[in-house]
């Protein structure tokens, strides 16, 4: 997952001075306006530094973009896998569904 320790305070790699500058020089080139424009989603203010590669890729910051929260977030959840499907007749806390449409508990 590519934003596994979410939120960055929490991740390590957004606490070091290294990141700080490269943020503050990602948004200031961009005059601090969001570089995703994702149509319907975004707020035009960036304030937010967007891993183009992803963070894993770029561990050292040389690629980003300017972001709205909005854009920004609404690329980490295009990126992430869908959760994947449970198993045919189970539903939360171990109860089975029956065919004729009443559940059994455990």
């Amino acid at each position: 997952m590519p934003w596994a320790g979410y939120p960055p305070s929490r991740n390590p790699a957004y606490g070091t001075p290294e990141w700080k500058t490269a943020r503050t020089r990602c948004l200031r080139s961009a005059n601090w306006r969001c570089e995703l424009r994702i149509e319907g989603v975004c707020i035009g203010t960036a304030t937010e530094a967007d891993h183009i590669d992803g963070l894993a890729n770029d561990p050292h910051h040389q690629r980003l973009q300017a972001a709205c929260k909005p854009c920004h977030h609404h690329k980490i959840l295009s990126r992430a896998a869908p959760a994947p499907d449970p198993p045919p007749g189970w539903l939360a806390g171990g109860f089975t569904m029956r065919e004729d449409g009443h559940h059994e508990c455990p």
